[in-house]
């Protein structure tokens, strides 16, 4: 994918990008239930696969719009949950983004609730929640 060198992308980028992105992601499975049959099972295992190829898939992700991730972006962010301890959102954008990575077939209204559970936690935060929690349907990209 490419961009403009030291400017923003334009519109058409943008699109380009995005067809590149999707065709190249169309398909694959980049989640729990596409890497499960490689890890052994164990719930150790389930963790270390699940981000393995979505840390990849959000980077690009990001790169459709000529942002880095890094920096901007953080994988596996410490949130204490509501009164039920603490947990890892799986992307967090200060101020813009809740990303819980699930694969097709898993159940979204779950997703959503465990996205939920994070609002409240950030509240503390110096970078402050996002104004909602959202998650693609099954099978989307966004």
């Amino acid at each position: 994918m490419a961009g403009q060198a030291g400017g923003w992308l334009t519109r058409h980028q943008i699109r380009k990008n995005a067809l590149e992105f999707a065709e190249k992601w169309k398909g694959k499975k980049h989640g729990k239930a596409g890497l499960l049959a490689d890890s052994g099972g164990g719930k150790r295992g389930r963790k270390k696969d699940e981000s393995a190829e979505a840390q990849t898939f959000y980077n690009e992700f990001f790169e459709v719009f000529g942002v880095k991730r890094l920096g901007t972006a953080f994988f596996e962010h410490y949130v204490k949950k509501i009164g039920r301890g603490r947990g890892f959102i799986d992307l967090y954008w200060p101020k813009t983004l809740i990303a819980e990575h699930k694969s097709v077939g898993e159940d979204l209204d779950k997703a959503m609730e465990q996205a939920n559970e994070y609002l409240p936690g950030l509240q503390n935060e110096r970078y402050k929640h996002p104004p909602a929690a959202s998650l693609p349907g099954k099978g989307e990209l966004l």
